[in-house]
């Protein structure tokens, strides 16, 4: 009688740097960076070399301020593991796809946007305070005439 026998390795494969956001490391594997980042990969050499890469520069977008969740979400999608797209951390995914060009992220985070656009219009003009004032107009007219209807 033939018994099969069924072996998985277990071993897995360690995080090789960090992000570092306001004071706190966040570890992912860079491997994964490197294929889904369009960033990562047009800047591997310099990247491969530290061990601990910012998340955003000192010296830009003072006002972005991120929560620990969503970094964690963003290093779960890049690695292919499972993560929930909600009205918290879809800005800050938005943000972080778009920085260092995550084309799947992107497009998964901008699908998200479209659907639920009317319970997102004042999360979204609150992120986009900085852009243009045209974009602010435009959300600031869908917000009265949502005010509009609900009088």
């Amino acid at each position: 009688m033939n018994k099969s026998n069924f072996i998985q390795n277990k071993e897995v494969i360690p995080d090789t740097h960090n992000f570092i956001y306001q004071n706190n490391k966040y570890p992912f594997k860079f491997d994964y960076f490197k294929y889904a980042s369009n960033f990562f990969s047009r800047n591997r050499t310099e990247l491969e070399k530290t061990k601990d890469i910012y998340l955003i520069e000192s010296d830009m977008n003072q006002n972005i301020i991120l929560s620990s969740e969503s970094i964690n979400d963003f290093i779960n999608f890049v690695q292919s593991k499972k993560i929930e797209i909600n009205k918290e951390n879809i800005f800050d995914l938005k943000y972080l796809s778009i920085k260092y060009e995550v084309t799947k992220l992107e497009e998964k985070v901008q699908e998200y946007i479209t659907e639920h656009q009317e319970e997102l219009v004042l999360e979204q003009l609150i992120y986009e305070q900085d852009k243009s004032e045209n974009y602010t107009k435009i959300y600031e007219n869908i917000i009265l005439f949502l005010l509009f209807l609900l009088l």
